[in-house]
């Protein structure tokens, strides 16, 4: 079974487990250039001393949270030792135990991120089975692998795992409007719950699925009313569990709140905010982004498709379809959901300004969105031969632009010093001794 939908592998059209297979393939094989790229850099060191605290003072002295001797900007202190409570706990424990059966490897810990990928890869299988049919399935999946997701596989940041574990949460949902049992919102919430704890940014996703249960057609007063309530029941459990555990820390929930604060601004950092990012070069900045992390064929088509979209709303024209005295959840209203979750985190322009990992929770939608698009443009040629040539063509020049992208980047390229004519600075990397200057030993808790 394909969990939360209800087909099974074996009944899948063979072009759908080839696809899937082949994209599996695809990621690894990139994945791999990633895991090997020359190290430990900024962000092997900031989770390597995480993870090795985690390992040398036992999971219960270090309780949870992000412990580093060295290069944490928190004034939050567990003993001699930085906190780093932006990061929730759930990520850096798993890597523990990646740590300590590898023999304390740090690269090791890069597989994690490969890993989480390989959940939004069968999250997509999932979303492609449950909205489509046939050719359309293998699309999303092809579509799936976005310079966003090859570039950042083995990335050491948490920001960059959660998208697969949001997909299947959001799809036990929609089989909760589609039949009006509580076990689907009730394991939506499991699952949010457990993407909330590895990146707080998950919560991206809370907005519209509150206001989706609120106006999606064919449940009862009674059954919208046990839904909200049973999700937001969830959601409001993991931020008060969250913020005791802050609270644990003198100072703690004052610098979380102060720190997000400042990410959700424009002021430039340590300018004491008398300087200011320009929001126009911001916006500009980011559709570049757009165009190098999901390539220009996803961003056309997924624009499209959200014209469509809006259209399709605005005139009425999705339609209900009743099924078992409930009803679909349409793939257009899908669409529009998938691109509300990467609305917050592009507020943030502090940092989403200097990231391009902040563009993150559109991945979903860049992966679903295409599927339309390219539907619509290629069901306007009669010629079937012809349609065909422009599909492939089109998944083609994206395969081909987006994993040339990625490899380039992870073999030392670098796209704005190509264009730009200029050789930036390498990255600062550091020896394995110098990881340990980091790491928050046992002799510091006292």
């Amino acid at each position: 079974m394909i969990f939360p939908t209800d087909h099974r592998w074996k009944e899948l059209e063979r072009g759908t487990k080839f696809s899937f297979l082949i994209v599996v393939l695809i990621y690894l094989v990139v994945a791999t250039i990633g895991y090997f790229k020359p190290g430990p850099g900024e962000k092997d060191r900031q989770v390597y001393a995480w993870v090795s605290s985690n390992y040398e003072l036992g999971l219960i002295a270090a309780k949870g949270y992000n412990l580093s001797a060295l290069g944490v900007t928190s004034t939050v202190y567990l003993g001699e030792c930085q906190v780093y409570i932006m990061a929730p706990p759930i990520y850096h424990i798993l890597l523990t135990g990646v740590y300590a059966l590898s023999g304390q490897d740090w690269r090791s810990l890069r597989l994690g991120p490969v890993f989480f990928d390989l959940i939004y890869l069968y999250g997509c299988l999932a979303l492609a089975v449950k909205f489509f049919k046939g050719r359309q399935r293998s699309w999303l999946l092809f579509f799936a692998l976005t310079p966003m997701i090859l570039i950042f596989s083995a990335w050491n940041d948490l920001r960059g795992t959660t998208m697969g574990i949001l997909i299947i949460a959001y799809l036990c949902f929609t089989n909760y409007l589609e039949s009006g049992k509580i076990r689907w919102v009730v394991w939506s919430g499991v699952i949010y719950l457990f993407a909330f704890w590895i990146d707080y940014a998950a919560f991206s996703i809370v907005p519209a699925i509150l206001l989706q249960i609120l106006f999606h057609p064919g449940l009862t007063l009674r059954k919208r009313t046990e839904g909200f309530a049973i999700f937001s029941g969830f959601v409001i459990i993991s931020t008060i569990i969250s913020f005791v555990h802050f609270a644990a820390l003198p100072g703690g929930v004052d610098w979380f709140t102060a720190h997000l604060a400042e990410r959700f601004s424009n002021h430039r950092p340590g300018t004491g905010g008398g300087s200011t990012y320009s929001i126009q070069d911001f916006a500009a900045r980011q559709m570049i982004r757009f165009a190098t992390h999901y390539t220009p064929i996803s961003v056309f088509l997924a624009g499209w498709a959200f014209v469509l979209a809006l259209g399709k709303l605005v005139r009425r024209q999705i339609v209900p379809v009743p099924q078992n005295g409930y009803v679909t959840v349409d793939p257009y209203i899908t669409l529009l959901v998938l691109f509300t979750w990467g609305i917050p985190n592009q507020s943030g322009i502090q940092v989403a300004y200097i990231h391009p990992l902040f563009m993150y929770y559109f991945t979903g939608f860049f992966a679903f969105a295409p599927v339309l698009g390219l539907a619509s443009i290629s069901e306007r040629f009669k010629s079937t031969s012809l349609r065909q040539f422009i599909v492939s063509a089109t998944l083609v020049g994206f395969l081909l632009l987006s994993v040339g992208r990625s490899v380039f980047n992870l073999t030392g390229g670098s796209l704005f010093d190509l264009v730009m004519g200029v050789n930036s600075p390498s990255a600062e990397l550091y020896t394995v001794e110098q990881l340990k200057d980091f790491t928050c030993h046992s002799w510091q808790l006292k």
